[in-house]
Parts: C-alpha cells; structure tokens; sequence
C-alpha cells in the first residue's frame, strides 16, 4: 500500500506540473507522517470544548504537532445547533484551521449540524451573528495573527479564568459550551502569543495568565474595528471580548 501510494503521489504531482498551474494536494484527516511532506493541506473536523455529540474526547493533536507542516482546512466538522457554525469557527480560529462554512442553496449558512449532511430547511440560528463571527476570525488570522496561525506552533494552553459557559437545550440534547475557546502558540521567530474567541452575541470578560506573556503585551481585538494597545502582562491580564470577537495577545517585552 505505501509503495502504491507512492505511486499514485508522485503521478498527481507530475500531472499537475504539467498544467503550469499550482496545484494544492488535499487528504481528508490527518496525514500520516510518512506521506505529511507529499501533502500541503488536511481535513481535521474539529468539535469545540464541550460539545460531546460526535467527538466527546476530541483532543488537537496534529494541531499541536505537526500544524506548522501542513495546512489545516475547515469545510467540516461538529458543533451544537444553532451555533453550529458560529462555534466551529471560532473553535477553528484557535486551533489554526481555516476557517469555513456550507452555504445552502439560496446562500444562506448552514447553521445545523449534519451526520454528515443537514437538512436546508428550515434555517437555524442568526445569519448575521454567525457572518460576523467569520468575518472577525478571518481578518485577525490574516492579519496580526498570520505568523502565529497559519506558520506556528501550537503550545501548552494559557491559564485563562473566567469562561462563562453557555447552557441551552436543542432538539432534546443538552449543550453547555465555554463562550470564549483559546490557545497558545509560538511563531516561527519565537514570539508567543495567546489567541482568544468569543463566539457569543455577548460581550466576555476574562483574566489570563500566563509567564510567557513577559511583563509587556500587545493585544490586538477584532470586533467592528481591528484595535490594537499595548498593556503590562505582569502575572494577570483581563482581557475584555465583544460580543462575536476574537483577540490576539502577543509578548512585546
């Protein structure tokens, strides 16, 4: 099989030479390590904390590993209706993967979670929460937050207190999730940083700690505007999300 494999990898890769064109070798899941160098992205479908329909021990893994290898795309994954977007992105955002969503057929985003395909109709959720959720990540991700995400290193986790958690019933299934999912990671020059995500319509407060913040920190929000100030890290930070937001804190000094 792995010689077969072989095969097959080094033929798509000739055949899309070829083209002229750039061709990007995908493989649903986690490539093995043998095979990681033949691939430039993957599919991990990610469940946030918490939710435990589909993935109850669900830890990131390959994120931690090897995520500065290899590409981590989002089309998939889990997350509780009606916040089943909204979640998993904001879940995607920490953990480095790209953030995505299924649009049904009159273009709205599918807010149901699927096994593994949900029904279009009728809608579920806010379409404008969960856009706004798209739209902060995806700015913060390709903007002060690029090295650490999209190049990085994930690391242990921040100390992070304060985390609300959202209770609610839905079709029978109980769902108590964290309002703000986050993580720590190191760019490829060695800055750490913490990344946070409030994927609620509310807005969060929490108190982050964590030495490696040093005693200087910039933290940059992405809410309606992208802010960026500079605060004293010491041994406590609070760190104030608006609703649909998500925060970058890096080490400065």
């Amino acid at each position: 099989m792995t010689v077969a494999m072989e095969q097959l990898l080094t033929k798509l890769r000739a055949a899309g030479d070829s083209t002229g064109r750039q061709i990007v070798l995908s493989v649903e899941n986690a490539p093995n390590e043998y095979f990681m160098s033949r691939f430039d992205i993957c599919d991990i479908r990610v469940a946030p904390p918490g939710y435990t329909r589909y993935e109850p021990d669900f830890v990131p893994l390959w994120n931690y590993l090897y995520h500065e290898f290899t590409l981590i795309q989002g089309a998939f994954g889990y997350g509780p209706d009606p916040y089943y977007t909204s979640t998993r992105n904001a879940f995607n955002f920490v953990t480095g993967a790209i953030p995505a969503a299924v649009l049904t057929g009159s273009g709205q985003l599918l807010n149901r979670e699927g096994d593994p395909w949900a029904a279009w109709e009728p809608p579920m959720g806010d379409e404008d929460d969960t856009w706004e959720v798209f739209r902060t990540t995806t700015a913060l991700r390709r903007g002060k937050a690029h090295d650490f995400l999209v190049y990085g290193r994930m690391e242990r986790p921040a100390n992070v207190g304060g985390i609300a958690t959202k209770n609610w019933l839905a079709e029978k299934r109980e769902n108590s999730i964290p309002a703000v999912f986050h993580a720590a990671w190191r760019s490829p020059n060695g800055r750490f940083g913490v990344v946070l995500a409030n994927w609620t319509s509310e807005g969060q407060t929490v108190h982050v700690h964590d030495k490696r913040l040093g005693g200087q920190c910039m933290k940059t929000v992405s809410a309606k505007e992208m802010v960026s100030t500079t605060h004293a890290a010491g041994s406590s930070l609070e760190v104030s999300l608006p609703a649909l937001s998500c925060v970058l804190l890096e080490a400065t000094a």
